[in-house]
């Protein structure tokens, strides 16, 4: 659970950042991934978190495949991100996470025809969906 507020509280900044600018700073990214997996330490102290490590490797793994296989439709910021979530969610959880984000943006891009999209936004959606589950794991 010390996870959780800070975890929300980024998501929706990076969130309307992306909604906004189209941008999400790296560094960013990279300093709350590097924050998740000292907290995720914590939590456990004197064990390594490999679900979360797992977990981050898979969701970042997944989304560059998909990066690199859309002509880099997708951005950089959604590859960290859903490392983020893969590091918070661990493997489970993330794919499931993942699977209610794309049914977000599917519905989402039918509803308003709209062929761009920031999918930051539906990636966070989906992974608060899987809080409740998270949270009573842990």
């Amino acid at each position: 659970m010390k996870l959780l507020v800070p975890y929300a509280l980024f998501s929706v900044y990076i969130s309307l950042l992306d909604i906004r600018t189209g941008r999400v700073p790296r560094l960013l990214l990279w300093a709350a991934i590097l924050l998740a997996l000292l907290l995720k330490t914590l939590i456990a102290p004197g064990s390594i978190p490999t679900g979360s490590l797992t977990g981050g490797l898979f969701g970042m793994g997944m989304f560059l495949l998909a990066y690199l296989v859309s002509g880099k439709k997708l951005g950089l910021a959604d590859v960290w991100y859903a490392g983020l979530i893969g590091i918070v969610l661990e493997p489970l959880l993330l794919y499931a996470a993942l699977g209610v984000s794309c049914v977000l943006a599917i519905v989402f891009i039918l509803i308003t025809k709209k062929h761009s999209i920031p999918f930051i936004p539906f990636m966070a959606a989906g992974s608060f969906s899987m809080l409740p589950v998270w949270g009573a794991a842990n």
